[in-house]
């Protein structure tokens, strides 16, 4: 059990399950992930955390106010193995019923989780993950101290032109020391992305962040400030 000034950390119990399945169910809540979830798909997610604790000896924890005993969502660590340069490796993540959000609690909880993990040097290394739209997980991971491994992002880019979409909806983030290839044909949009990365251009919609803090880019002057530079290299070839 993990205690904060006003919340409890606790294993589960199958009380939880009505106001977990609750959370679930809420559109606004599940905003950002893939679905809502029944009743069912929640006891499998109960189960699935369950079994996480008992395998591992930590996980998602049920997260309860400490004055009422009120359950109010989860915050805590899973364990991940998707296919990425990073893993495996150890998540926190968090969710509360909307009640309750804009309250703080979920950085209390989010911290009260790390400073456990430390004090018990559980991990060496802790992520979070969350969709570039949902700016009130990320600011949570900023309060927390995470730190954003992409030096360039470019989010939700789109560039309209009279008559023509140049760039639609993309996005597109960089770490440091990558090196990436921009591929399509004639038109595709790539100079244009580039473009506005250095200024040339202004975005019609969308969010460019550099070390994880939105920036403006008007000008290549900038771009420059910021240590962004660009160059342009044309080739052309022919058959014989």
């Amino acid at each position: 059990m993990i205690e904060t000034d006003r919340l409890i950390l606790r294993a589960w119990c199958k009380d939880d399950l009505l106001p977990f399945s609750k959370m679930n169910s809420d559109k606004v809540v599940m905003e950002y992930l893939p679905k809502s979830l029944s009743y069912d798909e929640t006891v499998q997610f109960y189960n699935r955390i369950v079994d996480e604790h008992n395998a591992l000896g930590y996980g998602l924890y049920a997260v309860v106010l400490k004055s009422t005993g009120e359950f109010i969502g989860y915050t805590g660590f899973h364990h991940f193995d998707f296919e990425s340069e990073f893993s495996p490796g150890i998540e926190i993540g968090w969710r509360l019923a909307k009640e309750y959000w804009n309250q703080g609690y979920a950085t209390e909880a989010a911290k009260a989780c790390i400073d456990y993990a430390l004090r018990r040097k559980l991990f060496d290394r802790i992520y979070s993950f969350t969709s570039v739209s949902n700016h009130r997980s990320e600011r949570v991971m900023q309060k927390i101290g995470m730190e954003n491994d992409y030096i360039i992002e470019m989010l939700n880019i789109t560039k309209e032109f009279p008559g023509i979409k140049a760039n639609d909806n993309i996005t597109l983030q960089l770490k440091r020391g990558e090196i990436h290839a921009l591929l399509g044909e004639n038109g595709a949009g790539k100079s244009t992305l580039m473009s506005i990365l250095f200024g040339l251009y202004q975005p019609t919609s969308g969010t460019i962040k550099k070390d994880g803090k939105e920036v403006h880019i008007n000008t290549p002057n900038d771009a420059n400030d910021l240590n962004i530079g660009i160059t342009v290299m044309h080739t052309a070839r022919s058959l014989i």
